[in-house]
C-alpha cells in the first residue's frame, strides 16, 4: 500500500516525519522525500528505485486521444483568433 502526501508546511511536514518513523520498525518504509532543491540522484538510488520514478510519472493516467484533441483544440483557437 502506498500513501503520497503534499505538505506544505515544512514544520508539519517535520512532525509527519517523526510519527512515520515510529512506524518503520513495523514495516513502514519513507521512499521518497522530494524537497524544493533539486536532488541529485546517484547511480545506486537510481538502481534500487527506478520504477518507482518510473511509475511516478503522470503520463499513465492521461488519455492519448483526450490529449490530442485538446492540443487540436488549441492550435485551431490560435490559428483562427484575431
Amino acid at each position: 500500500m502506498r500513501l503520497v502526501l503534499d505538505v506544505q508546511n515544512e514544520d508539519i511536514l517535520d512532525e509527519l516525519l517523526k510519527v512515520l518513523r515510529r512506524f518503520q520498525k513495523d514495516g513502514v518504509e519513507i521512499v521518497h522525500i522530494d524537497t524544493e532543491e533539486e536532488e541529485e540522484w546517484d547511480e545506486e538510488y537510481l538502481e534500487k528505485h527506478w520504477r518507482e520514478i518510473g511509475m511516478a510519472t503522470h503520463s499513465a493516467d492521461l488519455d492519448d486521444d483526450e490529449e490530442l484533441y485538446r492540443a487540436c483544440g488549441e492550435y485551431y483557437d490560435e490559428k483562427h483568433s484575431d
